[in-house]
This record gives C-alpha cells, sequence and structure tokens, in this order.
C-alpha cells in the first residue's frame, strides 16, 4: 500500500497540530487485543510525556468498556478515536506513528492466532513494542521490535518508555531487522518458497 500524502498532512492537521508524538493501536477492539493494559500503560506515561498521544484505531465489541476506561483514568484528552478507517489508510496511519504497539494477551485464543496487523507495523518502519504472544516472538526475532510480558501493565508502560526515549539511530537496527523478518512474509517469497519445495521432490 502507497502513503497518500494528502491523507497524511490531513491527520496531521488534525491529531498532531502541535506535532505531537503517536503511540498507536492499529486493530480491532476484541478482549484478547489487550487494549485495556494499553490504555493502563499509557495512563502511567502520559504525566511524563504531554508530547505523547495514544491513538486506537480500530473499533468493536469492547469500545464502549475502553471509551469508560479512558474516561476513568482522565485521558479523554489524550487519546484519538479515529474508528474503522479504510485498508488504504493503514499506511497514512502507521506513517505518522511514532511508535506501534500490539498488546496482545496471553490466553486459550492467543495462543493458536496471529497478529494479522503485525506484518503492516513491521513494513511501515515504525518501532514497535509487542507482547511475545501468538508468533510475535518469531516475527519480531533479532531484536526487530521490543518485547514485553503479556498481561502486565507495568510491562507494558516500561517498554513503550523505552522505545520513546530511542533516537532515530538508535531505532535503525529494530526497524531494519523488522523489515529483513517481514520480507519471508510477501507473497513472491511464499510462492519462491512452493515453487523450491515441489523441486525437492522431483525426480
Amino acid at each position: 500500500e502507497r502513503i497518500d500524502a494528502a491523507q497524511v498532512a490531513a491527520i496531521r492537521a488534525r491529531h498532531q497540530p502541535r506535532g505531537e508524538r503517536l503511540v498507536t493501536y492499529l486493530g480491532m477492539f476484541k478482549d484478547y487485543q489487550g487494549v485495556d493494559y494499553l490504555i493502563r500503560a499509557f495512563a502511567k506515561l502520559a504525566p511524563h510525556h504531554p508530547g505523547v498521544q495514544l491513538a486506537l484505531v480500530g473499533d468493536g465489541p469492547c469500545r464502549a468498556q475502553y471509551e469508560s476506561l479512558i474516561r476513568e483514568l482522565g485521558l479523554q484528552n489524550r487519546v484519538v478515536l479515529p474508528g474503522l478507517i479504510p485498508h488504504a489508510d493503514v499506511p497514512n496511519w502507521l506513517a505518522v506513528s511514532d511508535v506501534v504497539v500490539s498488546p496482545r494477551v496471553d490466553n486459550h485464543i492467543t495462543k493458536a492466532g496471529f497478529v494479522s496487523q503485525m506484518p503492516e507495523y513491521m513494513a511501515a518502519g515504525r518501532m514497535i513494542v509487542s507482547t511475545w504472544v501468538s508468533g510475535c516472538r518469531y516475527l519480531l526475532r533479532d531484536g526487530a521490535g521490543i518485547l514485553v510480558d503479556p498481561n502486565d501493565v507495568d510491562a507494558l508502560a516500561r517498554g513503550i518508555e523505552q522505545a520513546l526515549q530511542l533516537d532515530d539511530a538508535a531505532r535503525a537496527p529494530y526497524i531494519a531487522a523488522a523489515r529483513r523478518n517481514v520480507e519471508q512474509f510477501t507473497w513472491q517469497r511464499g510462492i519462491a518458497d512452493v515453487h523450491d519445495s515441489y523441486r525437492s521432490l522431483a525426480p
């Protein structure tokens, strides 16, 4: 997907008028995604990072619960909730994000799941903070992101804090590793792997 410069400018004008940094979650609002942990972790960081906002991009059955938690923690002016967006807008939101997060919990659902947004996070050249569940330990191997323990607000807050403190030079190795890893999940690589498998079986 290509970045739309006009859309990026519109997002910046609306949500980053003073150059705010965005910590972004992109995905469904379901309980196993751990967005409540992310909101609580952000509440710990927010007083120390006045120029950082949390963007929760998506929708789902837990939206009302998350909105209530945001009000309870006094974060109404620090959390952006744009709702569901067209898939074509995903690269635009990732382009304006400083840190992207997968806070997925560890439970019976996520043991067999896959974080569908992770390849997009990895290809976008953003700093990634993720729990290690649903294959993320493998996807983010070789230092492709900051991995934290799931179901742990403090661990998630520490991971995001670490990401926010890294300058561009310190982020570069993480981003390069993520791009190397995600290349294995392209259609071209998949087709090549299947082709090589069949060749190896040929007499």
